[in-house]
């Protein structure tokens, strides 16, 4: 289930979405299966770029009582996120890290 294009923006840094606080306060337990809403920060030149991209929680990480592990599950549009990352890529997360949850892309 990639990202609808339709959901697919720029968004200015004052404006961009932040991590839900109350996402953060959920065990890990919660989000097993869903899709989490994730910032991820890059630095490119002087500038530090930001994309929200959706991951699908997959697993607990080991030996963690907070971390997640899930896999992107939308191709990203920063050039210097996409030269290296691409759908169905790992990625590590806290419940902290979180800013909405769904339980499909579709039909939410």
């Amino acid at each position: 289930m990639a990202e609808s294009i339709r959901n697919i923006q720029f968004v200015c840094p004052k404006h961009a979405p932040v991590p839900n606080p109350e996402l953060g306060k959920k065990p890990r337990e919660f989000f097993v299966g869903k899709f989490c809403k994730l910032t991820f920060k890059v630095r490119s030149g002087r500038k530090t770029l930001y994309e929200h991209m959706w991951v699908r929680r997959t697993d607990l990480a080991g030996g963690s009582k907070v971390k997640l592990i899930g896999e992107l599950n939308n191709h990203p549009i920063i050039p210097e996120i996409a030269a290296r990352w691409r759908i169905g890529d790992t990625r590590v997360f806290t419940p902290k890290d979180i800013i909405e949850v769904l339980n499909d892309l579709d039909n939410n």
